[in-house]
């Protein structure tokens, strides 16, 4: 997974340079299901390795979400219905709490971008 993480977050970071939405998603939607099958088939019942997963995945693709502003909603929204809904039925103890606090850092973050705080063209002065 740690490879994974590495060749995720390289892309992310040649795409947000470049400005290349296109990478960002394609990074996600090629990437996710990898880390998710692994999550899937980790037979470990401790909800701490199952985050310990899912939350560098998921703050990686709310980043390249956030570095586009406006035009990585979709990727904002995809990012966290996957990590909400999608992964919750992975976590044994915690699964409610995981749904609540993934919705709540991404509409943390969806309005920090509608606000101009986050996001937007590098280099410009918002």
């Amino acid at each position: 997974m740690i490879l994974l993480f590495v060749v995720a977050a390289a892309a992310t970071a040649l795409a947000v340079w470049q400005r290349w939405y296109w990478l960002s998603v394609a990074t996600f939607l090629i990437v996710t299901p990898l880390w998710w099958v692994h999550v899937a088939i980790d037979e470990s019942p401790h909800d701490l390795a199952t985050m310990a997963v899912l939350i560098p995945f998921g703050a990686l693709t709310a980043v390249a979400a956030v570095a586009f502003a406006r035009r990585g909603f979709g990727l904002l929204t995809l990012n966290a219905l996957v990590l909400g809904f999608g992964c919750a039925g992975f976590l044994v103890h915690h699964a409610a709490a995981w749904i609540v606090g993934v919705i709540a850092v991404h509409v943390v973050l969806a309005a920090a971008v509608l606000r101009g705080d986050l996001g937007g063209e590098p280099g410009s002065d918002r």
